[in-house]
């Protein structure tokens, strides 16, 4: 997807975006210790990744999160969480063999 179509996602209504169709073109988490004593956090935050978790797992939607974390971009958590399921996937496949 190209940068311009990418700009569109920024307007759109929070809900409205069909992850499928989300492109990050960066990772969407990263760890240094200057910020946040090297807690992994959302890129361009200090919005820690385990604070969306920690939503999640309470059972608030991806929504409410991102609407109590507005610099937090819909992208951002919908990769993160893709790559949280891959890991897992990956990580149980791995030991299953």
């Amino acid at each position: 997807m190209a940068a311009a179509q990418h700009s569109e996602f920024r307007d759109a209504p929070v809900g409205t975006i069909d992850s499928s169709s989300v492109v990050c073109v960066d990772p969407p988490i990263h760890s240094d210790p200057e910020i946040m004593g090297g807690t992994p956090v959302f890129v361009g935050t200090r919005v820690p990744v385990d604070a969306m978790f920690d939503y999640l797992a309470a059972g608030d939607s991806l929504n409410r999160f991102l609407r109590h974390f507005p610099t937090v971009q819909r992208d951002q958590a919908v990769k993160a969480i893709e790559l949280a399921r891959e890991a897992l996937v990956e990580g149980v496949g791995a030991r299953s063999r």
